[in-house]
This record gives C-alpha cells, sequence and structure tokens, in this order.
C-alpha cells in the first residue's frame, strides 16, 4: 500500500471515530439530560434512536469493509443495545386500554400535517366517511377555497367545516363554536382554542391545535410552556393536538404527561415516530386528552400527498363529576 492510501486510510479511520464519537454524545443525550440543556438540544433532536441505531450498523459495515473484527464486533453490540432502547421507548403493541373500538367509541379524532395541501381532498372526505370520524385537525394547509367547501358540504353534508389563521382547519360532525382564541408564538409557532359542541352535552368539546415551528436552534419549552397553558389542563372536555417537532420523550412533555393522557401511548400499536411515515424517524406529532377522554385505539394512516402519518384516535367520554 503506498503512503498516500495509508494517509487516506487514517483520515478515513479519523472521520469514522469522530462519527462514533458524535453517536456517542447523541446517546449519551438520551440518557442523560435529552432536550432539557437549550445548548445541546438541537443535537438531541438531530439524532433520535432510530439514527443513532443506523449510524452504529454504517459503522459496523465500515469496520468490516476495514477488516478491523474487533470494532465490528463492538459496534454490533453497540448497535443491538441500541436497537432494544429504541424498541422498548418508542413502540407500543397492545395499548393499554384497547377494547372493541370501532363499536365502543363515542368520539373519533384524527390529526394530521397536509405538508401545505389544500384541504379536504375528495380523498380526504371519502376517507371521513369510511372510517366513521368525528374530528379532523389539520396544520399546514394549503387553502380551503370555496369549491373544497362545497365538495365537502355535498359529501360531508353533517360536518362543519372551519378554516383558521396560520395554516389550520377543522372538521367536525357538528357545531363549530365561533369564538376562537388564538396564540401567537415566536420560531413560527401558532396554537388555536376552539370549542365544539358535544350532543347531550351542555359542555363543549375544547380542542387546542397546534403547530410549533420546525427551528432546532429555538429552545422548545417557551412554546410549549405556552400552549400547555392555553390548554388549562383543569379543564374537562379538553383536546390537545399538534405537530409539536418534539419527540414523546422530551423532558419538556413531562408536565403533559402529569395531567393528560398521550393517545398513542395508552392505545397505540406500533411505532411512535410520524415522520417522515415512509421511514419514520422522529415522533412529531401528537395527541392528548384530558383524563375524562379515555383512549381506547390509535392507529396511522398515510397518504401520499404527505410526509406526515395521520393520526387516528378512537375514544370515550367518561361521565364528567359534579
Amino acid at each position: 500500500m503506498g503512503k498516500r492510501q495509508q494517509i487516506f486510510g487514517r483520515l478515513l479511520d479519523s472521520g469514522a471515530l469522530g462519527f462514533a464519537l458524535l453517536l456517542g454524545c447523541g446517546l449519551g443525550l438520551h440518557l442523560l439530560f435529552r432536550d432539557a440543556v437549550d445548548s445541546l438540544a438541537p443535537l438531541y433532536y438531530a439524532l433520535p434512536l432510530p439514527i443513532i441505531f443506523a449510524g452504529w450498523l454504517v459503522l459496523a459495515a465500515w469496520c468490516l469493509y476495514r477488516r478491523k473484527k474487533g470494532w465490528l464486533m463492538a459496534a454490533l453490540l453497540i448497535a443491538l443495545l441500541i436497537g432494544g432502547a429504541w424498541w422498548k421507548a418508542s413502540l407500543s403493541w397492545s395499548g393499554k386500554n384497547s377494547v372493541d373500538a370501532e363499536n365502543a367509541a363515542d368520539l373519533s379524532v384524527a390529526f394530521w400535517n397536509a405538508a401545505h395541501n389544500d384541504q379536504p381532498t375528495a380523498e380526504l372526505t371519502e376517507w371521513i366517511k369510511a372510517n366513521e370520524v368525528d374530528l379532523v385537525a389539520l396544520v399546514e394547509v394549503g387553502a380551503v377555497s370555496d369549491e373544497l367547501r362545497e365538495r365537502c358540504r355535498r359529501d360531508l353534508p353533517d360536518f362543519s367545516v372551519r378554516s383558521l389563521p396560520h395554516g389550520m382547519a377543522v372538521i367536525y360532525r357538528g357545531e363549530i363554536e365561533e369564538e376562537v382564541t388564538t396564540l401567537s408564538m415566536p420560531n413560527r409557532s401558532f396554537a388555536h382554542l376552539v370549542r365544539l359542541s358535544l350532543d347531550d352535552e351542555s359542555m363543549p368539546l375544547r380542542l387546542l391545535i397546534a403547530d410549533i415551528g420546525p427551528n432546532p436552534f429555538y429552545p422548545r419549552h417557551e412554546a410549549l410552556g405556552e400552549v400547555y397553558s392555553l390548554a388549562d389542563w383543569g379543564e374537562p372536555r379538553t383536546l390537545i393536538v399538534g405537530d409539536f417537532n418534539t419527540p414523546f420523550q422530551s423532558c419538556w412533555f413531562e408536565e403533559y404527561l402529569r395531567n393528560f393522557n398521550h393517545a398513542w401511548e395508552d392505545a397505540g400499536k406500533g411505532y411512535f415516530e410520524t415522520w417522515p411515515w415512509f421511514a419514520p424517524v422522529l415522533c412529531l406529532d401528537h395527541i392528548w386528552l384530558s383524563p375524562d377522554i379515555r383512549a381506547i385505539s390509535a392507529e396511522r394512516q398515510n397518504f401520499w400527498s404527505s410526509d406526515h402519518s395521520l393520526i387516528l384516535v378512537r375514544a370515550t367520554l367518561e361521565e364528567l363529576k359534579d
């Protein structure tokens, strides 16, 4: 082997070592701090466990190519451990509240990031009818044109359609109250609180839709705290849905977990990650329910028009205490 090849090989080995150190730092954040330290949070968001797992597999392939058997075994072992940790943290198979969801559900709720496409399309309205969905909350909607509204009235005559500022929309089987509370935050983050009538109940359904900006260098805790305050966790019949651009394991969701139930954790089957749906590595989209709304099933639906999975949750409404 020539001298140039030796130097080049050493440079590549140094690059592989640096890559391994980067993956190690990412793993350390998952184990120790998560996104609690603002200056380190971007690395935490950029290196979810599936990416770290894939990175160690790439390093294992590199060790095999370079015929470094000791390093190969170490890389494979680390990849196996990380894969197991990801499996434990990001997969829900049975669902704590699993029952015959379609017959038992009082409410079917869907959330979807529409990726700036005009809505509701014929594909979406057909899906709503086929799955007997009561409520669809949308973010990153391109436009809700008069033509689309008319088609929605024709295809879904029992539904109301409400377009909200900042690219959000609500499709609901019932009446949507006029009053809307809007929250504008830095980092292109917005939230709306709308009230929806419920049959045979004087208490309306409170729906909070959030779209948190994707900039990883902007601290998440500020926006998540403001959304949580707007939700007013003491109020019953409350749903918080949105693209939070924040993983479920974030330390800033701990307050949510104390007072709301995460629908996918309680009733989902499969991995938490929702983006991109064809190779999911990030858990960005969430549905949170107040304790009096009990998720009994949660599933995903994928459409080619968006890179986000749609989340469908079926739930029962618990009797409110006086």
